[in-house]
């Protein structure tokens, strides 16, 4: 798997190159069903809590440079705080708490879940990408680090999360549910329950080529 913030010292020269090799930007959002309501029903935005990962070579490596990682990020998302520095899947991420907006509209945000009303009451959720942001992002990521933001290579999670007083049925494709596979899969969420969506590289794609993909849908109980 490939490495992020790699260090590499040259001969004797005083200087240290960080290099950042196709560094993936994992995002993890909590989607909870009362802000689909409210969003849809009000046409307002709506934050919601979330993680933005960074994919670092090591821990050591992550400790050192967090505050350089974290000058960069909180200028392209809401940084509520540095979570820290964690080993997951043999590879080092720093882990940064968010807030992601929900909303009906378009709005000036680098990452954002826009809710599009369908027929018979069922609601798109989408993932999008601010393609300007992104591209101002990630040309300072090369700057500072020599290399650029992969998305095909970074992942998305969604965690569904029912706090209304009644069920709903959730549509998904092409994903892991609560870690089991789902192609064209429709799931009933009940009360306080969540469900846990871990999306393929083929959203990851569709995001990296279109700045949107689909991710669920959502309706009620007949």
């Amino acid at each position: 798997m490939t490495k992020c913030f790699a260090m590499y010292k040259f001969g004797l020269l005083p200087l240290v190159l960080m290099t950042l090799i196709s560094c993936k930007m994992d995002t993890s959002i909590d989607l909870y069903l009362g802000d689909v309501d409210e969003a849809m029903s009000k046409s307002n935005t709506i934050f919601t809590s979330g993680i933005l990962s960074v994919n670092i070579t090591s821990q050591d490596e992550c400790i050192k440079n967090k505050d350089r990682i974290l000058n960069i990020v909180s200028k392209y998302v809401d940084v509520v705080e540095i979570q820290g520095c964690h080993d997951r899947d043999l590879d080092s991420y720093l882990d940064f708490s968010v807030r992601y907006p929900v909303s009906t509209n378009l709005t000036n945000d680098l990452i954002q879940l826009q809710l599009i009303q369908l027929e018979n009451n069922i609601v798109d959720v989408q993932y999008v990408l601010n393609r300007r942001k992104f591209n101002s992002l990630n040309a300072e990521v090369s700057r500072e680090f020599s290399s650029d933001i992969d998305l095909e290579d970074s992942t998305i999670l969604l965690n569904v999360i029912n706090d209304l007083r009644s069920n709903k049925l959730v549509f998904v494709n092409a994903a892991f549910v609560n870690g089991m596979p789902a192609v064209n899969d429709t799931r009933e969420i009940r009360r306080r329950d969540r469900l846990k969506i871990r999306f393929s590289d083929v959203h990851s794609s569709s995001v990296s080529i279109k700045d949107r993909v689909d991710l669920v849908q959502i309706a009620n109980m007949n």
